[in-house]
């Protein structure tokens, strides 16, 4: 085939604009973004920098891919780098923009952790810390992460075993505690087994742990603002379950995924704890943190990755005063 000066003209033309696309995708729609991110004092009614705010980063269902259902060699190669790289430069992006005190992961780091080999979940957790939300040096910041079922199984078919969930603590986190910061207690709590099937072999163990862990937050929990964070909205729970959550830890806001979209909720905790009683009056006996709040707040954060089939991603952020 004869190459023209016209065919050698398109072809640099072609070309060209070709780069300019990779340019502007990989550089200047990132630039762009941040420019385009206001948090001002206003906002917030108070000031952003006092020594005495707790500024939390909430990273909603980042789910980096795996290996076990993605399309094999190069093409999965070059979207697990494409999704990386995007996660790694938008987290890049946000905590230098913000410089939070506490990052908190709401679940679903891991695509496929449920379903991963040992030697699989461990490249999975390398890749997670080492090579895509990897902390500044010079940021003196707190990483709480929760599990989703997508880490430790739980979603349909795909039970969830007391292994999975060792298997996370070991590699991540612990599934429920109390993170103190300042004034602010972060309460941990894996909603996971009230939300969906568990192997039945390690039911009753999940139960028996479920109420341990409500004791166990109500004993540690010292500040007097409370931030529940679970993977699972609370809207998903059954009622009794969802109204002795409330009525027993008495958070002032809750923080949840997994929907893959934002939304807002709010729980009139009186309400909630009158009807409780009322229908379960040996409630009343059990543990509880004391003092009373009007209204709870609940915040579904949306996820942060491109590939949830959603058309908007999001980082959350919330600044809490003394």
């Amino acid at each position: 085939m004869r190459i023209t000066r016209g065919n050698r003209a398109a072809l640099l033309i072609y070309s060209i604009l070709f780069f300019c696309l990779i340019l502007y995708n990989e550089f200047f729609e990132y630039a762009r973004m941040r420019r385009s991110w206001k948090l001002s004092p206003g906002e917030l009614g108070m000031t952003l920098e006092h020594p005495d705010n707790v500024k939390i980063l909430f990273v909603g269902d980042p789910q980096i891919q795996g290996i076990i259902n993605e399309p094999p060699s190069l093409i999965g190669m070059l979207s697990r780098w494409d999704s990386d790289t995007y996660l790694r430069r938008t987290f890049q992006l946000a905590i230098h923009f913000f410089e939070p005190d506490i990052v908190v992961f709401l679940g679903d780091l891991v695509d496929e952790g449920s379903i991963a080999t040992k030697q699989q979940y461990s490249s999975y957790q390398k890749r997670f810390f080492d090579n895509i939300f990897v902390i500044p040096k010079y940021l003196n910041v707190k990483m709480v992460l929760l599990a989703g079922d997508n880490d430790i199984g739980g979603e349909g078919s795909d039970k969830m075993t007391y292994e999975l969930a060792r298997r996370f603590e070991e590699n991540f986190d612990s599934l429920s505690e109390v993170v103190p910061y300042k004034n602010v207690d972060v309460l941990k709590f894996n909603l996971v087994p009230w939300m969906r099937p568990t192997d039945l072999v390690d039911e009753e163990i999940f139960r028996k742990e479920l109420d341990e862990d409500i004791e166990d937050l109500i004993l540690k929990s010292d500040n007097k603002f409370r931030v529940l964070i679970t993977h699972n909205s609370l809207g998903g729970v059954k009622e009794s379950r969802r109204a002795e959550l409330l009525y027993r830890l008495k958070p002032h806001f809750v923080f949840t995924a997994h929907s893959h979209r934002g939304g807002i909720f709010k729980y009139n905790t009186v309400d909630i704890a009158k009807k409780l009683v009322e229908k379960n009056p040996a409630i009343v006996q059990k543990s509880q943190i004391p003092g009373r709040i009007p209204m709870t707040t609940e915040f579904m954060v949306p996820t942060c990755s491109y590939r949830m089939g959603v058309k908007k991603m999001a980082y959350g952020v919330a600044v809490i005063g003394k």
